[in-house]
């Protein structure tokens, strides 16, 4: 909206159902695309049955292991699709001489973690299992969604390490076709751009592979999950020294500062300057019942309930909440620190929430109706059960 009264074309690029008009997130967008591929888009004849075919050859020419099911389950891969309506439109723009914004949100890496064969080739070298055996067992362990992902986690994960090597390099197969396909746009936003560019690239989270028994990203504020990449290109003189700490806020701000969009509502600093020391997290209420149901041994007791804040220093995590407090050395998290001991350095990070004055505010729950198609899209993804 901001960009948009200063005369900037926006555009909105997603496959997951959160980013959707429902929620009230395309709001402000000039134009709105959420890139899966369906049925008709085979059987109309317009752009996005172009792209859609051009995907799904791309798709085919990706996959490896040439069968029916497998050529079809890369085909249904948002990446390609999103990939090709993103350079559409950014091709489209550079002849109008309009400034533009467009945000893309890319829905792999995401468990379960099923990449095309082209790529899952590269990162199973390491195991003793055969790319199918891999892909069986990440379908036993995170198909159904998060009721599975919970249920494994109540009743322990029984995962060899040759398992749990399977299941990463899956994963680390999904960020490499991820990275080809960002590098795809930018690429395209390079060549089709006579003027300034600025791109940004972040990561929204991370998962876990067993870390305090855990999988998914859920329940906790691990760096497993908060540490995540970030890539910015076509702004000088921004500090990335390893003792400079960033967050996703400051990316916004940093970037209303460039476009003479600043306003009050941006609580980040300038990338340029910034001298942040510590990053803040959240988490809300656990649902621990939804894991005791499945075993009422599981121990809860090192989790949060209620919602809670993390602070983190280069050193430290904090985690604390009006019942609850826990610290956390950075290099160590599986074990919580003394807290007697670093009395001092409780104190310190506590009165950063206090000084930021971070805190919960009681809300209404809003309710949201689904279309079947974009639940069913959260429901893959575990958000929904």
């Amino acid at each position: 909206e901001l960009l948009g009264n200063q005369e900037y074309q926006t555009a909105l690029f997603g496959a997951n159902g959160y980013i959707s008009t429902e929620t009230g997130l395309t709001r402000g967008f000039d134009h709105v695309d959420s890139p899966v591929l369906r049925k008709h888009h085979f059987t109309e004849c317009n752009s996005q049955s172009v792209d859609a075919a051009k995907a799904a050859l791309q798709s085919i020419r990706q996959t490896t292991n040439f069968s029916i099911e497998r050529i079809l389950a890369n085909i249904k891969r948002a990446d390609n699709f999103l990939a090709h309506r993103v350079q559409r439109y950014i091709k489209n723009q550079s002849h109008t001489q309009i400034p533009f914004f467009a945000y893309a949100h890319i829905p792999s890496p995401h468990h379960q973690y099923e990449p095309v064969n082209w790529y899952k080739d590269q990162f199973l070298r390491d195991t003793s299992m055969s790319n199918e055996e891999a892909e069986r067992l990440c379908q036993y362990i995170y198909d159904g969604g998060s009721e599975q992902i919970k249920t494994h986690m109540a009743n322990g994960l029984d995962v060899s390490g040759d398992e749990w090597r399977a299941i990463k390099g899956l994963y680390d197969a999904e960020i490499r076709h991820v990275d080809d396909v960002v590098q795809r746009i930018v690429t395209t936003a390079e060549s089709a751009s006579d003027g300034p560019l600025i791109a940004i690239i972040v990561g929204d989270h991370g998962d876990l592979f067993g870390e305090r028994g855990l999988i998914g990203h859920n329940l906790v504020l691990h760096d497993g999950l908060t540490v995540v990449p970030g890539i910015v290109l076509g702004i000088d003189n921004i500090r990335e020294d390893n003792q400079t700490i960033s967050q996703h806020i400051d990316l916004s701000y940093t970037v209303a500062k460039l476009t003479d969009t600043l306003t009050d509502q941006f609580e980040g600093r300038d990338l340029r300057d910034a001298k942040r020391t510590y990053a803040i997290s959240q988490r809300g209420v656990a649902h621990l019942d939804a894991y005791t149901k499945h075993n009422s041994n599981f121990d809860i007791t090192q989790f949060f309930k209620a919602p809670f804040t993390a602070v983190r220093t280069h050193t430290h995590k904090l985690l604390h909440n009006d019942t609850k407090t826990v610290l956390y050395e950075t290099h160590s998290e599986n074990n919580p620190t003394d807290i007697d001991s670093h009395s001092g350095t409780v104190f310190e990070l506590i009165d950063v929430i206090k000084t930021e004055d971070i805190t919960w505010k009681k809300s209404t729950e809003e309710q949201f109706e689904y279309d079947r198609e974009t639940a069913d899209r959260l429901r893959e993804l575990g958000y929904l059960t």
